[in-house]
């Protein structure tokens, strides 16, 4: 349930959902076309439409947005979770000591590796 990178950062279909994301972050709720433009003006990727809309709907399906009436906006649930374990992990962070640290590294690689088989990220996405 988690995308976070910036749109920069791997493949074009992460580059566009990340981006999407960014768009939602700023300003909302936004319709298909309105995202599409953002999305190619604020971060010059060449991206067709379709792949805008199959990115849309990838993000409503994973529950990293909501549509209502043809409009889209980030759902408060993702943004929660993600806040959740921003907290949780740098709680873990601060009171681990360096030899705990490989197995937070093991678990941070698990929750990845989650998230990538839901198809929630690509590779290198956090």
């Amino acid at each position: 349930m988690l995308l976070v990178a910036s749109p920069n950062s791997f493949g074009c279909e992460g580059k566009v959902k990340d981006a999407i994301v960014n768009v939602l972050a700023s300003e909302w709720p936004l319709t298909l076309k309105e995202i599409y433009f953002a999305v190619v003006k604020q971060y010059s990727l060449r991206v067709s439409y379709q792949a805008v809309h199959k990115a849309l709907k990838q993000l409503v399906e994973f529950k990293v947005l909501v549509k209502q009436e043809r409009r889209y906006r980030l759902n408060i649930e993702w943004i929660r979770n993600l806040k959740m374990l921003g907290a949780s992990l740098e709680k873990e962070y601060s009171q681990s000591k360096k030899e705990e640290l490989p197995s937070k590294i093991r678990e941070l690689e698990r929750l990845r590796a989650n998230a990538r088989e839901k198809g929630l990220v690509t590779s290198g996405c956090f």
